[in-house]
């Protein structure tokens, strides 16, 4: 196994790492990163006896990690993490509360501030905030947090991560692993604003959360060629005409900028506005954004890296790679078993790159009966069955959904978004039938694809496949549009970019770069090209990088081999359009 580092965790901040203000749709100026050195001791077993570890970790990068300084061989599953660091606030006059802001951190962990348990939290995927008054906060403050992984429960939503990593399995993450950070709160604050567009009337409707006391508030939203708009509002919900808007797609992503004021402090956000519905292309049912025919052209977005597995190194780590998917042709990511971060959306919405976000699964796997038989033509099943998918524990499944629900709640500010994907290829399926109701209930803005790959329901709003070891041919069943949810994972390692030189996973392994390049593209030309006119909608590629065994990638896992030409390969991709 090579020890692989990226530029950007070999030049990595220790002191300030991951210091880009976290939250940027909705910005506020009193923000403080806790990112940089914790102390960190490892009690084998949770037993307080036997400490295995005393020492500093990186925060926030996963025990398993390269950056987080933590010597590989001192943690085991089952083992309590207990995180401690000083915190020294300079306190506001106006300051009526400070919020702390946990983005991640898996899996069962507590939060203790001055000696007093201030939060609990269960879930590797769910951001926690926890706001305490004013009064509580001192000039120099004790933060704990205590952390438990159950990676080892094989119910627990994980995503890829795995105690036994290979082939499409990942090394695990266990405990903080994305950013800590806090902000101060006047006496009434902003807690957060949605918009919604209505194409018919064109009128803007903003909806505050906000406390009685907050009001009034002054909307302020500049508008490039037409007459800013100003206004103080009195209640939570206001509509306002908003005629001819500039309309955000990957063609043109524009973003209006929107602030509020209040009496007591000023915030700052964006939005953007975007119709995304089902409708006819020129070969049959499409995804319409805007009212025009889209071919969702996309690459399947793993965001693992060397040093630093499910934590981007850096905020350029991720800027980076959605600018060679952009820059490669691609208008799609789908953001595979994982949770995509605020950055990311973030930086998907400036670029204009359409986002499938996948729920990342839990419950059981099997290979035989989640894999094999499917990729056999298998595809019918039972998903009440709750045994078959390792869903048998009720706790386990409202876990799930209050998953989704978290995540739906979180993103709807991002234009970028415009799919979800509740189930793949059966990873821990159940009840899919009501996961669409749930997430079309919560967001009728977005469409669904409930269960990407196989075991298909009549609910989804795709017909959706993956198909890797046979010739690219498919059926339209029904009258939704036809997904090629995954393909290709095509398999190629540039000498020394490899992970692990003896162990090299793909479902099609070629010795050379030119031998990996000609048939990846002859795949396109002779396979989804042609599709096109029989009513394909889209079609995802396996993958954008390589990660750990997967060398599947059309880059390396250490982002520093590009595999294809890119001047070729965007050719290539100008080809795949109605």
């Amino acid at each position: 196994m090579e020890k692989l580092i990226s530029h950007y965790g070999a030049y990595l901040d220790q002191t300030h790492p991951l210091n880009e203000y976290p939250r940027p749709h909705f910005v506020r100026k009193s923000y403080f990163s806790f990112n940089g050195q914790w102390d960190l001791t490892i009690f084998a077993s949770g037993d307080r006896n036997k400490a295995r570890y005393r020492g500093k970790v990186t925060v926030p990068f996963a025990v398993e990690s390269l950056l987080s300084g933590v010597p590989r061989d001192v943690y085991a599953p089952g083992d309590l993490l207990v995180y401690e660091r000083q915190i020294a606030l300079n306190i506001p006059l106006d300051a009526h509360y400070f919020t702390l802001h946990f983005e991640g951190i898996d899996y069962r962990y507590k939060v203790i501030f001055n000696q007093k348990v201030i939060g609990e939290q269960q879930g590797g995927y769910q951001a926690l905030r926890i706001t305490l008054p004013i009064s509580e906060i001192k000039k120099t403050n004790q933060l704990i947090v205590e952390v438990y992984d159950d990676t080892f429960n094989q119910y627990a939503e994980k995503g890829k991560q795995s105690l036994n990593p290979g082939g499409m399995w990942y090394c695990a993450t266990s405990g903080i692993y994305q950013s800590v950070w806090g902000e101060f709160l006047p006496f009434a604050p902003i807690n957060g604003f949605q918009t919604t567009f209505d194409f018919v009337e064109e009128k803007l409707a903003i909806t505050l959360d906000v406390e009685p006391a907050t009001f009034p508030v002054i909307i302020s939203i500049p508008r490039i060629g037409h007459e800013d708009i100003l206004l103080e509002v009195r209640t939570a919900y206001t509509e306002i005409p908003f005629p001819h808007p500039q309309l955000w797609s990957s063609a043109h992503p524009h973003l209006y900028e929107i602030s509020f004021r209040t009496p007591f402090e000023e915030v700052y956000g964006y939005f953007g506005i975007r119709s995304c519905k089902i409708g006819e292309s020129p070969f049959g049912k499409a995804v319409m954004i805007n009212d025009e025919a889209i071919f969702l052209n996309g690459v399947l977005d793993q965001g693992y890296w060397p040093e630093s597995g499910l934590t981007p190194p850096s905020d350029a780590a991720i800027l980076d790679d959605l600018r060679l998917i952009k820059r490669l042709g691609f208008n799609t990511a789908r953001v595979h078993m994982k949770k995509a971060s605020p950055r990311y959306l973030y930086h998907a919405d400036q670029l204009g790159i359409y986002v499938i976000q996948d729920v990342p699964a839990g419950g059981r796997y099997s290979f035989y009966h989640q894999t094999l038989l499917p990729t056999l033509g298998f595809k019918k099943v039972d998903d009440h069955k709750y045994a078959k998918f390792g869903r048998e524990n009720p706790d386990n499944r409202a876990n799930f959904y209050h998953l989704i629900e978290t995540m739906v709640k979180e993103f709807s500010y991002s234009p970028a978004l415009i799919i979800w994907c509740p189930f793949n290829e059966g990873w821990g399926q159940f009840d899919a039938a009501l996961a669409y109701d749930l997430i079309k209930k919560l967001d009728p803005q977005r469409l669904i694809d409930t269960t990407s790959g196989w075991f298909d329901i009549a609910k989804s709003d795709f017909q959706s496949e993956h198909i890797y070891f046979k010739k690219i041919k498919f059926k339209l069943r029904d009258q939704r549009p036809y997904l090629l949810s995954e393909f290709g994972g095509y398999s190629y390692s540039p000498e020394g970019h490899t992970f692990h030189p003896d162990k090299m996973y793909g479902y099609k392994k070629f010795k050379t770069q030119k031998e990996w390049q000609d048939a990846l593209v002859e795949l396109y030309q002779t396979q989804i090209v042609p599709a096109i006119g029989q009513g394909l909608s889209g079609a995802i590629l396996t993958q954008l990088s390589d990660v750990e065994e997967e060398t599947n990638g059309l880059i390396s896992y250490d982002r520093k081999a590009l595999k294809v030409d890119e001047v070729r390969f965007r050719q290539l991709m100008e080809m795949l359009k109605f």
